[in-house]
């Protein structure tokens, strides 16, 4: 297991821990990939990857507050994740939606773009970006971008630690107001530094993932739409544990390695699916993460 390279600690892990370490984990196999010539890699291997080892290091090393979960619904996109943060008993769920950088070739590595945020979905011709916004709205979740990094750039070198920003957040509803084109799509050509901080640029809207989770996250509505730059009125629905336990909607994911014909059939189905795009926003995974133990340390 590749995350567990990263760890800094003996089990049993906390959430900050493995966050920091799937970033970084993320940061390196991205730029192993692109800098070997003839590989490739995309958000939904990034996605699984993090999804897989997080469950197989829970499981392992006794992390107690964390849940991995998968849809039952074989119409999402494997890329996409929902994650909640539960505070004694009540959580905040974020809808991420994940996005990979592009850089402009193997030897070129100073910035990049995230030009599949320009998407549109052909079967409806619904832009992406809104159907998050929409989902954020109508289910109560706060929509997010995650963001798989990788940049090699002396002007990045950001006090919180250079691959922690392997998995990085943005308000969803941010990059609409601000880097959207004439359509009303987003741009194609959003670059990693106009989103996160340089040595140039003390504050950008990115921040690394493991923030959520390392202490000192609002654990509050009013004070998380506060964090994010998101209006007051903004429709954000807690919801209790016992709700997000006896959601029949995801189940929890065992660690078995083998899959049944009828599994490899429903995943071969799913990535069929993701070529194409979903009409709507539907995320494959669910992280339930309890920080009650941080947050009250912290309060």
């Amino acid at each position: 297991m590749s995350i567990e390279h990263y760890l800094t600690s003996a089990p049993p892990w906390s959430l900050c821990n493995l966050f920091k370490a799937g970033a970084t984990d993320t940061w390196e196999r991205i730029r192993f990939s692109r800098t070997i010539p003839n590989l490739k890699i995309h958000e939904t291997t990034i996605t699984q990857n993090l999804i897989y080892e997080l469950k197989i290091l829970q499981a392992v090393g006794g992390v107690r507050n964390l849940r991995i979960q998968e849809s039952e619904n074989e119409k999402t996109n494997g890329s996409d994740i929902e994650l909640c943060l539960v505070t004694n008993g009540q959580a905040i769920c974020y809808a991420l939606q994940a996005k990979i950088i592009y850089h402009a070739s193997k030897k070129s590595h100073g910035n990049g773009d995230y030009r599949q945020m320009h998407h549109m979905i052909k079967s409806t011709g619904d832009y992406q970006i809104d159907l998050l916004l929409n989902y954020g709205t109508s289910k109560g979740k706060v929509p997010l971008y995650l963001l798989y990094n990788y940049v090699n750039n002396p002007l990045f070198l950001p006090a919180a630690g250079l691959k922690h920003f392997g998995c990085t957040l943005i308000n969803a509803r941010f990059l609409k107001d601000n880097w959207q084109d004439t359509t009303g799509n987003l741009r194609k050509d959003i670059k990693f530094f106009n989103l996160h901080a340089s040595a140039r640029t003390t504050t950008k809207p990115a921040f690394p993932w493991h923030e959520l989770v390392c202490g000192g996250w609002p654990t509050t509505i009013a004070n998380v739409l506060s964090r994010l730059g998101l209006d007051a009125k903004t429709v954000v629905t807690p919801l209790s544990i016992d709700e997000l336990l006896e959601d029949d909607a995801f189940t929890e994911i065992t660690t078995g390695l083998t899959l049944t014909p009828k599994q490899e059939g429903k995943a071969k189905r799913n990535r069929e699916r993701e070529i194409e795009g979903l009409p709507t926003f539907n995320p494959k995974f669910r992280i339930i993460a309890d920080v009650s133990d941080v947050n009250n340390e912290n309060s």
